[in-house]
């Protein structure tokens, strides 16, 4: 009995082991995603869907162009969060200078003239 327990463990590892070595991206592969532009990992994440819609490939092909595609994902994703990130902080930048800088309606008010002469009656009356 303990020789039956032991000969389904070994074969339990040797599984697993394969299902960890079964597709997986390769550091090149990782490299050239990371380097990728959105527009690039957007095109090549096409591509990559509409492979995996046509069908045909085997087991190991597909899950190897699943992980790609989701690799290309992340790396959409990733560069659409940064963006949004610096749009926010541009946002921000421009409320901050906005209200230290007053508003159009905040200058009327304080440059209105203190007497009833309008700008034309006094360079008129400078002149005379």
């Amino acid at each position: 009995m303990a020789s039956a327990n032991k000969k389904t463990s070994s074969t339990t590892s040797s599984n697993t082991s394969s299902l960890r070595s079964f597709g997986g991206l390769d550091a090149a592969t990782k490299k050239k995603i990371d380097s990728m532009t959105y527009e690039q990992a957007r095109d090549e994440l096409i591509k990559t869907v509409q492979s995996l819609d046509q069908g045909g490939a085997g087991l190991e092909e597909s899950v190897h162009q699943w992980e790609y595609g989701t690799a290309l994902a992340r790396r959409a994703s990733s560069i659409l969060a940064a963006v949004r990130s610096q749009l926010e902080a541009v946002e921000k930048s421009q409320e901050q200078a906005g209200q230290s800088a007053g508003t159009q309606g905040n200058l009327e008010t304080s440059s209105t003239p203190s007497t009833s002469e309008s700008p034309s009656d006094s360079a008129s009356s400078d002149q005379q």
